[in-house]
């Protein structure tokens, strides 16, 4: 609730009681545990040897990692190493040549309506398109 106070119409006792917190203290950052959401247990995203292959050229060979609820994840790597690919197939975009992906207990590729509902990817490189308007 926000309230507008006159100062100039209010005792020194008002001004100090208006300052005072109406609501509990939030808890601290300590107490506070982030709470996995995959049904399979406490991972996030699995991906287990995944690998995607376009012709002869091998952009992702073999890749296997898991993410927990609240972890802090990166993914580095050279140019060409098949970041990307991965991301792609983790979101839905792109389907494995092999292996399994499964993000908050959900297979990107046979489930993607359900995911889609529970999660959301803004890519780094992300323009509008040039001619977009809000009509």
């Amino acid at each position: 609730m926000i309230r507008l106070i006159s100062r100039a119409s209010q005792t020194r006792r008002e001004r100090t009681k208006a300052r005072e917190p109406t609501t509990s203290p939030r808890p601290s950052a300590a107490s506070v545990r982030p709470r996995a959401r995959a049904s399979t247990g406490s991972e996030v995203v699995e991906v287990t040897h995944l690998t995607k292959v376009y012709g002869r050229v091998r952009a992702v060979d073999d890749v296997s990692f898991s993410v927990r609820g609240g972890e802090v994840f990166s993914f580095l790597g050279p140019n060409g190493a098949g970041k990307s690919t991965t991301v792609e197939i983790l979101e839905g975009l792109r389907r494995p040549s092999a292996g399994e992906t499964h993000v908050l207990g959900f297979d990107p590729w046979t489930q993607l309506d359900q995911l889609k509902r529970r999660i959301g990817v803004i890519p780094q490189d992300f323009h509008f398109f040039p001619k977009l308007t809000p009509r």
